[in-house]
């Protein structure tokens, strides 16, 4: 699932120091090395854990891979309390003490307790003389299904089998939902590196020798926050996968289109019946001194409160020129720029352009009229609906238009720049040598899906929100391929 492995890319991020930055005022790393040694050692003297000969201290040398300078590495059984369950086989009953096993652990973090099995209170007392699960406490299977750390978020009584157990006994030190995170991101190294032929298992000493980088506190945190912003954005992507499945879309550039579709259909974004277009199509038709067209054969159904509106009437737009190339006099190496559709940046904006025309160009053939800076434009010939934004001013050539909107510009252009790419392939094109092209009448004509205002701001920041993701999408996709 694509949503999953961009999980583990942020992770990846997240535990190489790429998704946060330390800060001056945080903890002295090394207050935290010495903390972590000296708990290490309290455990010991107090024989809450026993100098266990199998676990060998870290040592400054083969670590994983490069970390921050302000981090450090070391090992789980140095700064955490790991223990493990049974691996006996007690009799089971019809009730009891639950006996939780890797199975009980789900790959979303939470504890499945519908098909547990039940043992006596003579065993459960016997296991959790070295195994007694408490609060906040983190669970982690060992057996078949390895990995699916849990954070113990009850207080209702059980035993575990097979399942690692780890106690934080040093929060100030160690994020407990930062270490939840990093054994999420370590699971698929551990599977690649467990025993066992038919049923894989890692084994306690494995556990307590594996390697944890240690930011300061305050910045695992700062990660932690992080990981669950963007995760949280990720989940919203769960529902739209489905039905890439069911189409078979090609990744990612059809992921796009599938966000859009559903942003263009009312989908992607909570509908509110209490918001209309009334204002917008009153406003656009004073402006046009007539009651915009009826729309009845239209691409898709929409939402109640959405309208259908032929782009002539929604915005006004100028078709650009090309000087005669035959006369250089019109074009010049540093004086007015002029965009040309190779310039366009899709869903992007432009800064620069390959090409200048003249002082001579800029009164005579574009009459002292230029696009502003901040103006949509969309190429229509060739490469038809390519959407960028000018962030100079300039003029451009006879494939692009400048695109003004006839109400509320800054909403509506940024509601236009998202979804024209992919309302274009609803135009009526001719085609041309060299690709598809629109003309005038099929540019007035062309169907746009009109939302409420409200609704429009809603769409432009959630395809913000979204569509950033789709480049990390096709990282994976290539790296893959590579």
């Amino acid at each position: 699932m694509i949503v999953d492995e961009l999980k583990v890319s942020i992770l990846n991020y997240a535990f190489s120091g790429k998704l946060s930055k330390t800060i001056l005022t945080d903890t002295n790393i090394n207050i935290i090395e010495k903390k972590i040694e000296a708990n290490h050692n309290k455990l010991i003297e107090n024989k809450v854990i026993k100098a266990d000969k199998k676990v060998s201290k870290p040592i400054k040398k083969n670590y994983p891979y490069t970390i921050p300078s302000t981090w450090i590495w070391t090992k789980l059984y140095y700064a955490i309390d790991v223990r493990d369950g049974t691996h006996d086989s007690p009799k089971y009953y019809k009730d009891g003490v639950p006996l939780v096993t890797s199975k009980n652990l789900n790959i979303d973090g939470t504890l499945d307790m519908s098909n547990v099995k039940y043992i006596s209170d003579e065993d459960a007392k016997s296991i959790n003389i070295r195994s007694k699960v408490e609060n906040d406490d983190i669970l982690f299977a060992m057996i078949g299904s390895i990995g699916n750390p849990v954070i113990i978020k009850t207080e209702k009584d059980f035993c575990i089998k097979n399942v690692a157990l780890l106690k934080n006994p040093i929060k100030d030190c160690i994020d407990n939902q930062f270490l939840y995170y990093y054994l999420y991101f370590s699971q698929e190294k551990m599977k690649k590196e467990s025993s066992g032929g038919v049923q894989q298992f890692v084994s306690l000493n494995y556990l307590r020798n594996f390697y944890i980088p240690i930011p300061p506190i305050e910045e695992q945190q700062r990660i932690v926050d992080k990981i669950e912003e963007l995760f949280a954005k990720l989940n919203e992507l769960k529902p739209i996968e489905e039905d890439i499945k069911k189409l078979k879309i090609d990744f990612p550039k059809d992921l796009r289109k599938s966000l859009i579709q559903s942003a263009v259909s009312g989908k992607l974004t909570n509908q509110k019946n209490s918001e209309n277009t009334l204002d917008v199509l009153e406003e656009i038709e004073t402006k046009l001194g007539k009651k915009v067209t009826s729309i009845d054969n239209y691409p898709f159904e929409l939402p109640n409160n959405w309208v259908w509106i032929k782009l002539g009437e929604l915005v006004s737009f100028n078709i650009g020129k090309t000087p005669p190339r035959s006369d250089s006099s019109y074009w010049s190496k540093d004086e007015y720029h002029w965009v040309s559709i190779s310039d366009m940046v899709e869903n992007g904006f432009i800064d620069n352009t390959k090409e200048y025309v003249s002082e001579k160009a800029y009164k005579e053939v574009f009459k002292e009229k230029f696009s502003e800076k901040g103006t949509l434009l969309m190429s229509f010939k060739l490469t038809v609906g390519r959407c960028s934004i000018l962030k100079i001013d300039a003029f451009h050539n006879e494939g692009i238009i400048s695109i003004y909107p006839n109400y509320d510009f800054e909403i509506l252009k940024q509601y236009l720049f998202k979804i024209l790419p992919f309302m274009t392939k609803y135009g009526d094109s001719k085609s041309a040598i060299k690709g598809t092209t629109l003309n005038s009448k099929s540019l007035n004509n062309l169907l746009i899906p009109l939302p409420p205002i409200e609704e429009q701001q809603r769409i432009v920041d959630k395809l913000e929100q979204l569509l950033p993701l789709c480049d990390d999408i096709e990282k994976i996709i290539n790296t893959k391929e590579k």
